[in-house]
């Protein structure tokens, strides 16, 4: 029995032989898992904490050095900043964490680093976190404009007035 992970190995080699030798060496470096990250990415309280995490999580430690600098950043927000020559550098960063579904443990490294800036700021995991952004259906949905209805206010069973109500979140 052929497993998944063999099916996905033959259905390249079949691509790379239609493509040439160039590529196929080109893909078989570019699916190398990559380096560790040097020491210094490990520098100060953020290697502290990815030390003291690490025995206790199956999470790579890359993984949880960006989610902590990532969710720091969105912590303190974009009031704090850092001076470079003439420009303002704030600490809201962006990234992408790539790995195998339900192999790659990137939830894993936000769970344990959510738990913790959760109780630095509870209001802010509380209102600025969301889940379920995993499709650009999901996404859209947390961007969206807010949804505004009207409901009707009743007096003895006859409409008076409405009542409008602005939400982001109707499930």
């Amino acid at each position: 029995m052929t497993s998944f992970d063999d099916l996905e190995v033959d259905l390249a080699d079949v691509e790379a032989s239609r493509e040439g030798p160039e590529v196929e060496r080109s893909r078989k470096k570019s699916a190398a898992w990559p380096d560790p990250l040097a020491p210094e990415a490990y520098h100060g309280l953020i290697g502290e904490i990815v030390r003291a995490i690490e025995p206790h999580t199956e999470s790579d430690n890359a993984g949880l050095a960006i989610q902590l600098l990532i969710g720091f950043g969105s912590v303190i927000g974009r009031c704090s900043h850092f001076v470079a020559e003439s420009d303002q550098h704030y600490s809201n960063l962006f990234a992408v964490l790539v790995g195998r579904t339900a192999k790659g443990r990137k939830g894993t490294s936000w769970g344990i680093i959510g738990k913790l800036l959760a109780a630095v700021d509870p209001d802010w995991f509380t209102n600025r976190v969301v889940s379920g952004a995993s499709t650009g259906e999901g996404l859209i949905w947390h961007v969206r404009d807010p949804i505004e209805t009207r409901e009707p206010i009743r007096i003895k069973g006859k409409i008076s007035e409405y009542h409008r109500h602005i939400g982001r979140r109707h499930f």
